[in-house]
């Protein structure tokens, strides 16, 4: 019974502060899905990480050793295909990705420059996740996007939200979403 009023509390909460602050942000609100187990978990505009302890906040930005010392080394670093580091790498510009909880930063130089969702654990206000079809995904989204085709995968960048999808050529369902610059993540 707490965990579903704190479900619920919190990101009125959240949305409510944010409301009487004045500050606007893109209207995407990423919400675990309630099946998997994972009721701490949400992604909201602007980058916080909440965890029971408390709010940690990561977005485009965050200093990269914040991301090490709050969550740990993590479960693999790699940069395009050919490159990877130990685990314990912490100046490697590269991917650095959270298998456990379904998250990977691109850091390059002192900082974060982009997070990444890598499962359907992570859904959105709008419907939008891993796994829908690009013709769903388009329906939230809208049509105002830049488009790259890559062998196996093509790529939805979205300028005015900050949101990029990558869509398996194979199945035309959506394989990550990248949250960048303007977008939040909370744990």
């Amino acid at each position: 019974m707490k965990r579903i009023i704190l479900f619920i509390l919190i990101p009125f909460l959240l949305s409510l502060i944010v409301a009487c602050s004045g500050i606007t942000t893109p209207d995407i609100k990423m919400i675990p899905l309630p099946d998997t187990g994972n009721t701490n978990l949400q992604v909201l505009p602007e980058a916080q990480i909440l965890r029971s302890s408390g709010v940690i906040e990561f977005h485009v930005g965050t200093e990269r050793l914040f991301v090490f010392d709050n969550l740990g080394n993590p479960d693999f670093i790699f940069y395009g295909n050919d490159q990877t580091w130990p685990v314990t790498t912490r100046d490697a510009d590269a991917y650095h990705v959270y298998s456990d909880i379904g998250l990977s930063f691109r850091i390059f130089g002192d900082e974060v420059k982009e997070i990444t969702l890598l499962n359907d654990d992570w859904i959105g206000s709008n419907g939008l996740m891993v796994g829908l079809t690009i013709t769903e995904a388009l329906s939230i989204l809208g049509n105002d996007y830049d488009y790259r085709d890559f062998p196996g995968k093509d790529f939805y960048d979205f300028p005015d939200i900050a949101i990029m999808i990558e869509v398996s050529d194979s199945t035309d369902r959506i394989l990550e979403i990248n949250i960048q610059e303007g977008n939040r993540v909370l744990l």
